[in-house]
């Protein structure tokens, strides 16, 4: 089984929303996660909605002067697999979090405001291509630091799979959506036409990048 650890979240910095976490953010949920009271899925790149996309589960947790520090076991699925090769390779490197706001407060950085979140709910842990936070990211591998970037030849070969991993949850996806458009012309059921539009938005977004 891989074991990965890795930043979920960076403390101190602003990131791509104008967020900023603040130490103490996770406190609760850490105490949940360790005694084993609470149970936190590992994702590829936020796949909420798509089963395929759970890889493991985090193990352990931690805040320390950096970040949500989190401990992780993948599964044997070949999901799991890939983005294990992808890690070893170098193209994922990064990680975020599903998260929900218990408390947050105004503050201001660089003098432009931020959103301060003191509190949050810990939903989920991704391994993801371009983080919202780029001081999150993977430590290590199956015990072994992970270098700061891979060769030429590792690169082209990761990038390549990466591509082949984004088209196989494209087309589960897609086959997903005619299901649940079928479903939909038959029952007439808001929430399914709720639940196919998320679907063709998620397809759009790992073909076209929006």
């Amino acid at each position: 089984m891989t074991t990965l650890v890795g930043y979920a979240s960076a403390f101190g910095n602003v990131d791509s929303y104008g967020d900023v976490v603040i130490r103490g953010a996770f406190a609760d949920d850490v105490k949940a996660i360790n005694a084993g009271r609470k149970t936190v899925p590992v994702l590829f790149a936020h796949g909420q909605k798509d089963l395929d996309a759970y890889v493991g589960l985090v193990t352990h947790a931690a805040e320390d002067g950096h970040g949500l520090r989190v401990s992780m076991e993948l599964d044997e699925s070949p999901e799991a697999t890939k983005v294990a090769q992808l890690i070893k390779a170098g193209a994922l490197s990064r990680m975020s979090f599903g998260y929900s706001v218990r408390s947050r407060r105004p503050g201001q950085r660089a003098g432009k405001p931020t959103n301060e979140l003191t509190a949050l709910d810990l939903h989920e842990v991704s391994v993801v291509l371009v983080p919202a936070n780029p001081e999150a990211r993977l430590v290590s591998i199956d015990g072994q630091r992970l270098p700061s970037a891979p060769s030429g030849v590792d690169r082209a070969a990761a990038e390549q799979a990466l591509v082949e991993l984004a088209k196989g949850e494209a087309d589960r996806l897609e086959r997903q959506l005619r299901a649940l458009d079928k479903v939909a012309a038959i029952t007439g059921s808001a929430d399914v036409e709720r639940h196919a539009d998320a679907v063709a938005a998620r397809i759009r977004k790992l073909k076209f990048g929006r």
